[in-house]
């Protein structure tokens, strides 16, 4: 059946109610689905209305929050169809810390030679699998149950359970697998509880002797991944817990989510810690105190986050006015879902060969048992894997917003992609852990792209998506099938001997920088030198520059941050390539210069009185790296907020205090590259080269080397070397100084962003992935030390 009956949107005013969406294409609503304007201003209208306050006060405001609080437990339970006599809300954070509650709170009984037992599917998110740490200790035996073997449990029928409730069972399981988007029985429910896992062997036993007879088994639904898109009807399906995280439902509030009970369950419940609230007395003295009755109350430690509770019931009211019923989303998604396959299904490259491997259980042909997700990963014409970060580098250029890797559900991951669980354990012995960019490991890849569609989801994202997808699959046949990889040869490039003269010496260019010769002439010399005091703003071309205890002096010293304090670059902001900075070494002064706003000017010598920052260099899924910086003041942080357009923006200078700063190696003596500044090395005859396979594709628009040359923000350019060649060198002489080549700059988006207006297209990066292969190298990465750091 075609779901799919041609509605471009469930919203009708959809440019009014996500604006922040134009020229975008968001397809991770399974990792968080957005908020709407008016939700958003529902909220707070509703804020300057009303006086909130501590629900455990006893107060006016106190009773306006206690209100909004029992109205958003009763709109979530009758949005699900049941009410407070069958289930009590329980707020959480999320469902992550759902599950840890209840995996604290569950009294299992039994024994060590009667333990009880936590069963699980394998296919389930991380956050079910880490109740197993929880378990450690307890009489409780834990196995994992692999889908195959579950519908062979259930599709017996079982008899009503007899045992008694001295020891438990608790079976978890997704009610949408948030890997394939498949839906699991929510039948399921009904046979565990009537015990149809007693005595299963098929299960692969973690922990403890297997399953025992004698279970009194209740259920556990991981709603989280289901309630955004798909109805829920808890009078049918009467699971014992619900988790749920509300951002994925409807985009706001985040960190706030529920943990439902059924009143026949809630005498499972027992949890060791009580805080703030939870308690009808309590003594300093002497360990006593007796917990409130609800449960709830006695449950939910401290004050509750009572105004993001609020916003609940607005965002209910939103998806249903916007949207229609649960129904209606769930066949919209599905639709989108089913028209996505099924024209990805029928995508051939010219030799036959298909083009995407999609990784699912169905043929996306029943919504009962298919929701709007859809994972893929692309091949190449030899049916090679394309890398799923090459494929996010595409989505950028695309402007689509999706997501790769395994989704945090290591079992469906393992399963749809051939993964033993030797082979895993070897990955993250090689390296590759979770999150990182190690996409193919021997050619087979460590995860895949995952679409997934919301209620705002329109057919124009799908399309975009398609589109993409028939672009990198030209890419990937242009490519041969890994594009142009060149073997290390451990040559040497020379720079003429008047270059670097002695330490601190200035590092001098054979030719000016608007000589540019062309890179058929012989032997491999240095024609320009760049030099990016900001980083990511624009760089300046310099006849020589000086050396400093770091490298190039005061190369990337400078950086803009956020409001949070993390720094921006154009993959981010692509105006930041208006900001010109420029170096005065005879004034001592850094000077930003920019079309339109005249300049602002910096010392080049740390101020005594600057105050020290902490900033975050996240500009990737690897966060957490911390480096102290110097804030430069007012003049120029209002100054940049100008330019960029932005709010709370701050120029913050490298701390020399800083002991991630002051990794130098001294060894030289002549050319120490600090870790924050590893050199680009780019070879004009590369260039070239790109251009014409830009030309052959039609798709140059007429742009030059030099402004090619700009956008891979080099600071040494070569001439007088084959194409590519400078892949092949080990060291690189400088006059007396020697860099190690520590290999290929793998390029992303940024490449993209004309330098100098800021503007984005698709290429070079569409034609660099047909001319060299899935991780785009273009250029070469100096540096002394052994440390890799983005130069952008």
């Amino acid at each position: 059946m075609d779901y799919f009956q041609g509605k471009p949107c469930l919203v009708e005013n959809f440019e009014e109610e996500f604006g922040a969406l134009a020229g975008r294409a968001y397809l991770d609503h399974a990792g968080a689905t957005l908020y709407s304007r008016s939700q958003l201003a529902t909220v707070h209208a509703a804020l300057g209305r009303h006086l909130y306050g501590n629900p455990h006060t006893r107060s006016l405001a106190s009773r306006h929050s206690t209100d909004a609080v029992d109205q958003a437990r009763f709109r979530l339970l009758q949005h699900f169809n049941t009410s407070g006599d069958d289930y009590a809300v329980v707020f959480t954070s999320g469902a992550t810390a759902a599950l840890a509650l209840l995996a604290d709170a569950f009294q299992f009984g039994g024994d060590a030679a009667a333990p009880g037992s936590f069963v699980y599917l394998q296919e389930s998110h991380t956050s079910v699998l880490g109740v197993r740490g929880r378990l450690a200790g307890r009489p409780v035996t834990v196995s994992a149950l692999a889908p195959a073997a579950a519908a062979a449990a259930f599709s017996a029928a079982a008899a009503d359970q007899q045992s008694d409730d001295t020891r438990r069972g608790l079976f978890a399981f997704p009610a949408l697998c948030n890997f394939s988007g498949r839906k699991y029985p929510l039948e399921w429910v009904t046979q565990a509880r009537r015990g149809a896992l007693d005595g299963l062997t098929a299960g692969r036993r973690l922990r403890g002797r297997g399953h025992v007879a004698g279970c009194r088994w209740y259920c556990l639904l991981d709603a989280a991944g289901h309630v955004g898109t798909n109805d829920l009807d808890l009078s049918r399906a009467q699971p014992d817990f619900v988790c749920l995280s509300f951002y994925k439902m409807f985009g706001y509030p985040t960190g706030l989510g529920a943990l439902l009970v059924h009143r026949r369950a809630q005498h499972t419940l027992q949890k060791a810690y009580f805080g703030g609230g939870t308690v009808q007395v309590s003594l300093a003295g002497e360990d006593f105190h007796v917990a409130r009755s609800e449960l709830h109350e006695r449950l939910e430690d401290g004050t509750l986050p009572f105004l993001a509770i609020a916003a609940v019931t607005h965002g209910l009211d939103t998806v249903r006015r916007l949207a229609g019923p649960m129904k209606a989303v769930s066949a919209h998604v599905f639709g989108l879902a089913q028209y996505t396959y099924r024209h990805l299904s029928a995508l051939r490259h010219s030799n036959g060969s298909p083009v995407v491997r999609i990784y699912s259980d169905t043929e996306y042909d029943d919504i009962e048992t298919q929701g709007g997700i859809i994972s893929f990963n692309l091949l190449r014409p030899d049916g090679a894997f394309f890398g799923s970060t090459e494929v996010e580098k595409f989505a950028g250029v695309y402007d689509i917003d999706l997501r790769t890797g395994c989704f945090c559900n290591p079992g469906a991951c393992q399963r749809f992609l051939g993964l033993s669980t030797e082979t895993v354990k070897e990955h993250f012995q090689a390296g590759h852990v979770c999150g990182d960019e190690t996409d193919l490991i021997d050619g087979r890849p460590t995860g895949a792209v995952r679409a997934s569609f919301g209620y705002m989801s329109r057919r124009a994202d799908a399309d975009r998506l398609l589109l993409m997808r028939a672009a990198s699959s030209a890419a990937g046949a242009a490519g041969g099938g890994g594009g142009q990889q060149v073997e290390p040869s451990g040559g040497r490039l020379v720079a003429p001997a008047s270059g670097v003269r002695d330490q601190g010496a200035p590092l001098a260019m054979q030719n000016g920088p608007s000589a540019r010769p062309a890179a058929a002439e012989v032997g491999p010399r240095l024609t320009e030198v760049v030099v990016f005091p900001v980083k990511s703003c624009a760089g300046f071309s310099v006849p020589w520059w000086p050396l400093g205890p770091r490298g190039l002096l005061y190369d990337r010293h400078w950086m803009v941050v956020a409001a949070g304090g993390s720094a921006l670059t154009q993959k981010r902001q692509p105006s930041l390539c208006r900001v010109r900075p420029e170096v005065s070494l005879h004034t001592g002064r850094l000077l930003l210069h920019a079309d339109g706003f005249g300049s602002v000017a910096v010392p080049l010598a740390p101020d005594p009185a600057l105050s020290v920052t902490s900033l975050t260099l996240c500009e990737s899924r690897v966060c957490g790296d911390r480096v102290g910086g110097l804030d430069c003041g007012d003049a120029a942080a209002d100054w940049l907020s100008q330019v960029l357009d932005l709010e709370g923006v701050r120029l913050v200078r490298q701390n020399p205090a800083s002991a991630r700063s002051s990794k130098v190696n001294g060894s030289s003596g002549l050319l120490s590259l600090s870790n924050e500044s590893p050199y680009v090395l780019v070879s004009r005859s590369s260039v070239a080269a790109l251009r014409s396979a830009m030309q052959e594709r039609g798709v140059d628009d007429g742009v030059s080397e030099a402004e090619l040359t700009d956008r891979f923000r080099a600071n040494l350019v070569v001439a007088g070397l084959p194409p590519y060649e400078e892949e092949r060198m080990e060291l690189v002489t400088l006059g007396d100084t020697t860099l190690r080549m520590l290999g290929d700059c793998s390029r992303c988006q940024m490449i993209c962003v004309d330098q100098a207006t800021g503007e984005r297209s698709r290429e070079p990066l569409l034609t660099l992935s047909a001319a060299r292969g899935r991780r785009m190298p273009f250029g070469v990465h100096l540096v002394i030390g052994f440390e890799m750091v983005d130069s952008s």
